[in-house]
């Protein structure tokens, strides 16, 4: 018997009804035809990680035009140490000469993402970098050394990561890496071994980079396949003028690809900002610049020279956990020093006034707090060759740079050094 049939026969149906029906099937027979035409552009990203955190959050993010910036595109709680994100993912570009992909598609584009997960109290439990794209991601712990890994995805997560995960050469070390660090972990400060030891992890580390480095370097140079390409210089297969020169003939093959377009601004302005920071060094004099605090007034770099002894001029934003960290240790040094002759001069590199306002107020800055509020384009960080936050330099009232990126006891100790003298 079919479901066609009935035991005492065929069922008639009203020709209404047959009509309907063969419309169904029609619609279905459409719908089904279309999702083998265009598969779907769909990702999802899941882990189950107790071990690591039980509840919180996980975030996954992408870099924006702005060097050190980044941006949210999706998130979802962690419970129980399960997450599952899902999304969508735009095609790459199109077309003979290729097209510019949709300003929409510059947050959902296939290229590098990064995955944090944070536990109830907003403490990052760990991260990994994966090439996002249509797909289904496993988050796994692989251990102490290696950390978090994406397994799964597509094409281009297998073949740009896989080049140096997978590898023999990096496995090798690795496992030395894994082996070292574990020895350390055992060994008591004051072991007559540890010092060869911390050589030892620091050696490893520095190789376990270069054949990951080497391998995505490898992938940046091929000619096959230019998007392999692009996602390798991405991930870090190479920098600079030498990575600015390669997006130039990728170009020619990917068009205006917003990935492409995303890269070659943070490289360009990283480029530039490298070549001032070899200039901005302790000896150096330091010319002034203004910049508005939130208050709507306009301060001036001068000014703050003229009436204190030393400047700690401090580049932070919202969005930097690290800098944010510091603040204590600043605090205390403004306490302790404000009435003596300290100021400190912070420059925000916030694009928007409402989360650098936020983050001030809930951090409590009292110092001179200012942006322009156009992040690495702006000059101030352009004249000082701000490659990355948080950042400062101390400055005398000549604006002489006496030191350069004190943190936590080291400032506190310069700054005791300072006014004892």
């Amino acid at each position: 018997m079919t479901g066609a049939q009935r035991a005492d026969g065929p069922r008639k149906r009203p020709a209404h009804c047959l009509s309907w029906l063969a419309f169904a099937v029609f619609f279905a027979t459409a719908c089904d035809e279309t999702r083998t035409a265009e598969p779907t552009r769909g990702y999802v990203v899941s882990g189950n990680l107790p071990d690591v955190v039980t509840a919180g959050e996980a975030v996954l993010r992408r870099s924006t035009r702005t060097l050190g910036a980044s941006r949210e595109i999706a998130s979802t709680p962690i419970v129980d140490g399960r997450f599952r994100l899902v999304g969508t993912v735009a095609p790459p570009p199109t077309g003979d000469p290729p097209q510019q992909d949709e300003p929409r598609a510059e947050a959902d584009a296939l290229g590098r993402v990064s995955l944090t997960l944070r536990d109830s109290d907003g403490n990052s439990k760990g991260g990994v970098q994966f090439i996002l794209e249509p797909g289904a991601y496993r988050i796994e712990h692989s251990g102490t050394v290696a950390g978090l890994t994406a397994d799964g995805g597509g094409e281009y997560n297998r073949k740009v990561i896989a080049s140096w995960q997978d590898g023999e050469a990096y496995q090798t070390v690795l496992a030395d890496y894994d082996a070292a660090m574990q020895m350390r972990r055992t060994l008591a400060q004051d072991d007559e071994r540890m010092e060869s030891v911390k050589k030892e992890t620091v050696r490893l580390y520095q190789e376990l980079f270069g054949v990951r480095r080497e391998a995505l370097r490898q992938i940046a140079l091929a000619e096959d396949d230019a998007l392999a390409s692009l996602f390798a210089i991405e991930l870090g297969g190479m920098g600079g003028t030498q990575a600015l020169a390669r997006l130039d003939a990728l170009e020619t093959r990917l068009g205006g690809f917003s990935t492409l377009q995303t890269l070659r601004s943070r490289l360009q302005t990283g480029t530039r900002l490298r070549e001032t920071a070899t200039v901005v060094q302790p000896g150096a004099t330091v010319a002034s610049f203004e910049a508005p605090g939130l208050d709507g007034e306009t301060y001036a770099l001068a000014d703050a020279l003229a009436d204190n002894r030393y400047v700690l001029v401090e580049f932070w934003a919202s969005w930097c956990g690290p800098c944010r960290v510091e603040y204590p240790h600043l605090k205390d040094a403004y306490e302790r020093y404000g009435d003596e002759g300290f100021e400190i001069f912070a420059f925000s590199l916030d694009e928007d006034k409402q989360d650098w306002a936020e983050a001030s107020e809930e951090d409590g800055i009292p110092w001179i707090n200012t942006s322009d509020l156009s992040a690495y384009d702006s000059p101030v960080p352009a004249q000082f060759g701000v490659l990355m936050i948080p950042m400062s330099y101390l400055l005398d009232a000549n604006g002489v740079i006496i030191a350069k990126n004190l943190r936590g006891d080291a400032l506190h100790a310069k700054l005791e050094e300072l006014f004892a003298s």
